[in-house]
């Protein structure tokens, strides 16, 4: 009986703590122009401007967050310099980034980590 309380415990600690733990995405602040570098979709994506985006790869600049338990990223189609130069404008300070090429389907599996 004892045993099986302490592991219904663990597994309800198990569940309320990953509750907490999914990612959200952030969208950058403006800055001086900013209109003409990017724009936001209804998505919530930055999209560059003035580049070809069919062709660009999906960047996801993780940021640190308020909230230390949850992730924070900010999804971004464009060159990855641009991208992180639009992090770094828009006072988020970036933790690593993650890179999708077009084309590919898998979310897991095929991206790149970026430093």
């Amino acid at each position: 009986m004892n045993k099986g309380v302490v592991f219904l415990g663990a597994i309800f600690a198990l569940f309320f703590l990953t509750s907490c733990s999914s990612t959200q995405n952030v969208v950058p602040k403006a800055f001086p122009g900013s209109a003409q570098l990017f724009k936001v979709n209804d998505s919530g994506t930055v999209v560059v401007k003035g580049s070809d985006n069919e062709n660009q790869p999906m960047h996801w600049v993780f940021v640190e967050c308020e909230n230390v338990l949850r992730g924070c990223y900010m999804r971004c189609q464009g060159p990855k310099n641009i991208c992180r130069s639009i992090a770094t404008k828009s006072g988020l300070k970036e933790e690593y980034i993650l890179k999708r090429s077009p084309g590919e389907n898998h979310f897991l599996g095929n991206l790149k980590i970026f430093n």
